[in-house]
């Protein structure tokens, strides 16, 4: 059976499981994360880095600079620019971390993922074909994402914080998947 895009998020960062997020309430089981799944600390950054990479490959720049990453990439600063303080606090509230905790965090997932991007996108690997990969898993991404960081309001995309991405069942996957078929090039343009 082929792996999800979450479970080879999960081997790639050799962490426990990533929950989904409930619809109804938005956001994890908060008593489940460390219980044989991700803490609040991973399940956030994870959701996070995720969204911000999916937000950055939406432009050739962003999706050459995933395509570059180095050891030398400072992940924070690349993905919330003018916001990393911002983020930092949230997923430090959220998560009860230390600020140097969310910040290493993040960049060693960035990282991590970044190097998954390359090699799990189609070849060629060029910036359209890591545009494409982050596009295509886009509602998997959304699932994990714990609303109270409120990512849509930081990276100034309504859509991120929109519950129906969270939903599932035979009706939901239906609409997501129409939803893939008419995503062309007038949508990406405002993603």
């Amino acid at each position: 059976m082929a792996k999800t895009f979450i479970e080879d998020v999960q081997q790639a960062l050799g962490i426990p499981p990533l929950q989904q997020v409930d619809p109804n309430t938005q956001d994890v089981d908060h008593t489940a994360a460390g219980t044989g799944a991700a803490t609040l600390l991973q399940q956030a950054v994870v959701g996070a880095v995720l969204t911000a990479m999916y937000k950055l490959s939406r432009s050739n720049e962003g999706a050459e600079t995933i395509l570059r990453g180095n050891a030398s990439t400072s992940w924070v600063g690349l993905l919330f620019p003018t916001q990393t303080d911002v983020l930092v606090s949230r997923i430090t509230a959220y998560a009860v971390a230390s600020p140097k905790s969310v910040e290493d965090e993040v960049g060693f997932v960035a990282t991590k993922l970044a190097d998954m991007a390359r090699a799990k996108a189609a070849q060629p690997v060029v910036p359209e074909t890591i545009s494409n990969y982050f596009k295509s898993n886009r509602n998997e991404i959304f699932h994990i994402l714990p609303a109270p960081l409120q990512l849509g309001s930081l990276l100034d995309d309504d859509t991120i914080d929109d519950r129906t991405h969270k939903m599932d069942g035979p009706v939901s996957g239906m609409m997501h998947a129409i939803e893939k078929v008419f995503s062309g090039t007038k949508n990406e343009q405002t993603d």
